[in-house]
């Protein structure tokens, strides 16, 4: 066996590679913390803007996210970007959760609720505004709460979901109609993909063509992979709202 030292020349020109490599791969992460806090903050001015409903402007904040996450996971990287981003990402995290805080704070925390006009300070605001500190906190070296603190930010999310369903149990939107109504098919032993679903918009919308409706049925099934269909069922079974298995 051979166990010859390499040539001094070699072991100069692998160390000088290294630190090249490592400081590469440091621009590029810190790149990709930046375009995923970007698409975060993208997403989050599309969903409050029409009440998850559809409008230009929501999919142009939706596309701008997309393209984000597209550059990050491709690994695209600008140094100066990089260079910035890499010893500050912990800072840079818990801003974009501040401000998404923000954002949910200043808007209703339901498109439709029963009391449309409950719009003062609600419990739901108040859990919302201890989940969105709980979750800048938890950027921290030492979380304020301890082991606690992943505990609490779940049950503060969970609380903030719970009041919403409660709130809002019977939304009028086509995909939660469509979630319930094949959850029940297939607890019934009927086959989702192949039933013919509740229409409640009516002809002549700007959702789904003429062609694929009548006036009060749609003329396709559960339109989802099949883990989303289990899932929602799940949900259904034990609470009748199969919003309760996406918490």
């Amino acid at each position: 066996m051979n166990n010859a030292m390499p040539p001094a020349p070699l072991i100069d020109t692998l160390t000088e590679i290294r630190p090249a490599r490592e400081r590469e791969a440091a621009v590029a992460s810190g790149t990709t913390v930046i375009l995923l806090c970007a698409s975060l903050a993208c997403i989050s001015m599309a969903m409050p803007l029409h009440g998850g409903r559809y409008g230009r402007d929501a999919i142009g904040w939706m596309i701008a996210g997309l393209v984000a996450n597209l550059l990050a996971f491709a690994g695209w990287s600008v140094a100066p970007i990089g260079r910035f981003a890499r010893p500050n990402i912990t800072a840079i995290c818990g801003l974009c959760v501040a401000v998404q805080g923000v954002l949910l704070l200043s808007y209703r925390p339901g498109a439709y609720l029963l009391d449309p006009r409950y719009e003062g300070v609600q419990p739901a605001m108040i859990w919302l505004g201890i989940l969105v500190v709980l979750a800048v906190s938890s950027m921290a070296d030492r979380p304020w709460f301890g082991r606690l603190h992943k505990p609490l930010l779940l049950a503060a999310f969970a609380a903030c979901a719970l009041w919403v369903f409660r709130h809002s149990p019977n939304p009028p939107i086509d995909t939660f109609v469509i979630h319930q109504e094949s959850s029940q098919a297939l607890l019934a032993g009927k086959n989702p993909y192949a039933e013919h679903l509740t229409n409640i918009y009516g002809m002549d919308t700007p959702y789904l063509p003429n062609a694929f409706v009548t006036p009060d049925k749609l003329l396709f099934g559960y339109t989802y992979p099949p883990v989303s269909l289990l899932i929602g069922t799940a949900g259904y079974a034990l609470t009748h709202d199969h919003r309760h298995a996406l918490l």
